[in-house]
């Protein structure tokens, strides 16, 4: 009677040990879970994800290091729009040979082709619109030529008020530039349909040697381009 006694009280303690391990895996398994969600969207890049941890121990404060990550991230994503992809590149292509940090000293020679674009007579139409027309107005033909210059292989190098210094590199730059160009004009022929205003766009293609590189401060800098290739399109455009 004794051993049934032990072997009875053995039975439950173990039926009890068993439902507190299930409970316990299914609650663990659900924090991995999440765990596993935040790691997912830093693999694939969505950084909008945020991991939710009810807890008070390990797991939690991992969460919350996978949420920090995530929040650093995107806003590291949100401020690649405003580097042009050459820049990206640049930046790339100098840490994945070791370094640590981009330095003013980084600097080449290259043969690109530059076009430069200009919304004419934009100061005399902006006069008659109200401040967030104007703006509107030109971000709309900008996109537009961004949108262009994306399909062609080209990077935009910087916006100047309604002008656009655009850069092709690599093989065939020249063709695709011409080739952007003329997309531009059919781009905007097509938009002037649809606007009270019509927009005319002035162009200036070139070819040439320039020099590309960091410019600026340690604090702030620019990975641009300069030479007479440049100073060539800004002219062309001009005319």
């Amino acid at each position: 009677e004794e051993t049934r006694y032990l072997v009875g009280f053995g039975l439950v303690i173990l039926m009890i040990i068993t439902a507190l391990a299930f409970l316990l895996r299914n609650k663990l398994a659900s924090r991995i879970d999440e765990l596993m969600k935040g790691t997912n969207a830093l693999n694939s890049n969505d950084f909008s994800v945020r991991v939710r941890l009810d807890t008070d121990d390990e797991l939690e404060q991992l969460g919350h290091s996978i949420n920090l990550a995530l929040e650093h991230l995107q806003e590291r994503s949100e401020m690649l729009k405003f580097l042009p992809e050459h820049t990206q590149t640049m930046i790339a292509r100098v840490l994945d040979a070791g370094a640590t940090q981009v330095e003013l000293t980084e600097a080449r020679d290259v043969d690109v082709a530059i076009m430069e674009t200009d919304i004419r007579g934009f100061t005399s139409i902006i006069e008659k619109l109200k401040p967030a027309e104007s703006i509107a107005l030109i971000n709309k033909y900008i996109s537009l030529q961004a949108d262009v210059v994306r399909a062609h292989g080209g990077s935009v190098d910087k916006y100047m008020g309604d002008a656009v210094l655009v850069i092709f590199e690599g093989h065939d730059a020249m063709q695709r530039a011409i080739g952007c160009a003329q997309a531009i004009l059919a781009q905007v022929e097509r938009l002037n349909e649809s606007e009270p205003q019509a927009i005319f766009v002035g162009i200036g293609l070139s070819f040439g040697p320039v020099v590309m590189g960091n410019m600026g401060s340690e604090s702030r800098m620019e990975h641009t381009v300069i030479g007479p290739a440049v100073n060539l399109a800004a002219r062309l455009c001009s005319l």
